[in-house]
C-alpha cells in the first residue's frame, strides 16, 4: 500500500517535469535527490523507472 503511494507521487512528480520541460524548452536528463528519502532504495527505484532516468 505504502509503494502505490510512492508510485503516485512519482508519477505526479514526472507531470511536473514534463509541464517544466514544455514550458523551458529544455529537457530533464538527472534526478537528484536530497534527505532522508534518498536512503531508501525502494523511493530511488520507483523514481527511476517512472521518470524513464538514473536518480542519483
Amino acid at each position: 500500500m505504502f509503494a502505490s503511494r510512492m508510485e503516485g507521487v512519482a508519477y505526479l512528480e514526472r507531470l511536473s517535469y514534463k509541464m517544466i520541460e514544455s514550458l523551458s524548452g529544455e529537457k530533464v536528463t538527472r534526478l537528484y535527490t536530497a534527505g532522508g528519502a534518498s536512503k531508501s532504495l525502494t523511493w530511488l527505484t520507483i523514481r527511476s523507472s517512472v521518470m524513464g532516468m538514473l536518480s542519483t
